[in-house]
């Protein structure tokens, strides 16, 4: 379907790995942007390491928000600015208490267990997952998130059938 819009979000093993698939999907004229750059940059030039990937992650994913409001705004002949930039600001807020909120609990059982250990990691990952996952719930209901609410209802009726 040629007015289709996709958006792909994917990992990919390495550097050479990652430029032969942009490179293919532009030249087939398959995709309109593809972003290989943010991790790299962040990991091999800024030395970030796993901080770095998060970082490259979370700007891939602000650039591909970006483009799909572009996108979106084009198809439908205009979006809600007003609602969009209100859902913002309580969300950006309550992002950042989230990752604080997991960034500290990672550090609080990396301080307490020797992390070298493969179940230890597993804890860490667990323990910040959880702890952001609540800050998160709790900031949407101190925030009034009312999208949050709609996705809650939306996952419900799916799974109820």
């Amino acid at each position: 379907m040629a007015d289709e819009t996709l958006l792909v979000i994917t990992n990919l093993p390495d550097r050479a790995s990652a430029e032969t698939l942009a490179k293919a999907l532009i030249e087939r004229r398959a995709a309109a942007c593809v972003n290989v750059a943010a991790n790299l940059v962040y990991i091999a030039v800024l030395d970030l390491e796993v901080a770095g990937l998060a970082l490259g992650h979370a700007t891939s994913y602000a650039f591909a928000t970006t483009v799909c409001l572009v996108l979106l705004r084009r198809r439908l002949g205009g979006i809600d600015g007003r609602r969009i930039a209100a859902t913002l600001g309580r969300v950006v807020p309550a992002a950042a208490l989230t990752g604080l909120s997991a960034a500290l609990a990672a550090s609080l059982v990396q301080g307490w267990l020797d992390e070298t250990q493969l179940g230890v990691q597993v804890a860490q990952v667990l323990a910040a997952v959880i702890v952001g996952l609540l800050v998160f719930a709790a900031c949407a209901l101190i925030f009034r998130i009312r999208e949050v609410e709609e996705v809650r209802g939306a996952v419900m009726r799916r799974f109820r059938g």
